[in-house]
């Protein structure tokens, strides 16, 4: 058989193989566009019901005795109507429906504890099973027991509740109050540690129930998927344990290839802001400290041109800067 035969013929062998991997490609790349716009529609989405929830900070202060019920609802009714003008559906009962399956749990954090958005199921007032978004009873932020005696609910700040087991006591107070009777709280650093694991750990621990609830009863809807715990970056729990804001969960929109979509965003408030950290340089090298550090305050001032603000001492670090020496914040 001569050379151009045996051209001809490898062409006609290979040519639908190249066609189908060039097919494959391009649902592919398409399929990391949908992907990539169902992210940036969901973090859209969230960020107007943080708006919503920053806008009535008043409310989620400490200490406040408003009912944050009505603003939770007004911030959920946001979220869902970003979606849904963003896949235009806002007219399509069905369509609505599906979307809101797709985001099945919302977790409000607030100061002294968090909710639970979450499809359930129910019988309504003609005895039929109805499965849709219901509010979830406020869980505390709880700790281990420490010193063997101490059951302490944390806060998004510095304020804790310790019950005394021993005693039978119940204290409240800031973190420093308790220092001399829980070595834990001796240094700010442990503290923040023992805080943040806590309110890490609530939280985890709530979806955890929540998730073998729901895989029980999704059965019971056409539009239910099996709901699988997510994995969080560290960073972004940094900033979902420092503001008040709301952290969704979405999973089962249509995609074109590959596993299943999933996604997690979170907004936060930023209505319960700890004293702002500020960063300055002193000789050159950068530090970061708070803004009532009285060296900051004396030697270097706030007009000094060369300051910048943080959200947090972790991302003061993250962007090279070292913590002052004098108020080690």
């Amino acid at each position: 058989m001569k050379l151009t035969s045996f051209a001809i013929l490898f062409i006609v062998i290979i040519l639908p193989f190249l066609f189908i991997t060039g097919h494959q490609l391009t649902i592919i790349n398409e399929d990391t566009m949908l992907r990539a716009y169902y992210d940036s529609v969901i973090d859209n989405a969230v960020q107007d019901a943080a708006f919503v929830i920053s806008q009535n900070a008043k409310n989620f202060s400490y200490g406040s005795k408003s009912d944050t019920s009505a603003v939770k609802e007004l911030a959920v009714q946001t979220f869902f109507d970003s979606l849904y003008h963003s896949f235009n559906v806002h007219e399509n009962p069905a369509s609505m429906t599906r979307v809101q399956f797709c985001a099945p749990v919302l977790i409000f954090i607030e100061e002294d504890g968090f909710s639970l958005y979450a499809i359930n199921s129910y019988l309504n007032e003609k005895n039929y099973t109805v499965m849709k978004h219901c509010w979830f009873p406020k869980k505390h932020y709880i700790g281990e027991l420490l010193e063997e005696r101490y059951s302490v609910r944390y806060t998004l700040g510095n304020r804790v509740y310790v019950f005394d087991t021993v005693t039978s006591l119940f204290m409240e107070g800031e973190y420093t109050e308790f220092k001399d009777d829980i070595s834990f709280f001796a240094s700010r650093e442990s503290f923040e540690v023992l805080r943040n694991n806590a309110i890490r750990q609530s939280i985890e621990r709530e979806f955890a129930l929540y998730i073998r609830k729901y895989n029980n009863l999704r059965h019971k809807s056409n539009f239910a998927l099996e709901l699988q715990f997510p994995v969080i970056d560290d960073e972004d729990w940094v900033r979902a344990l420092n503001d008040v804001g709301l952290l969704v969960f979405a999973q089962g929109f249509p995609v074109l290839y590959g596993q299943k979509y999933e996604h997690y965003a979170l907004g936060g408030a930023r209505v319960i802001r700890k004293a702002p950290i500020v960063g300055y340089k002193y000789y050159d090298q950068p530090y970061y400290c708070r803004t009532s550090c009285n060296f900051y305050s004396d030697i270097i001032g706030e007009d000094s041109g060369n300051t910048i603000y943080f959200t947090h001492s972790v991302e003061a670090a993250k962007n090279g800067y070292y913590p002052c020496p004098y108020c080690r914040p």
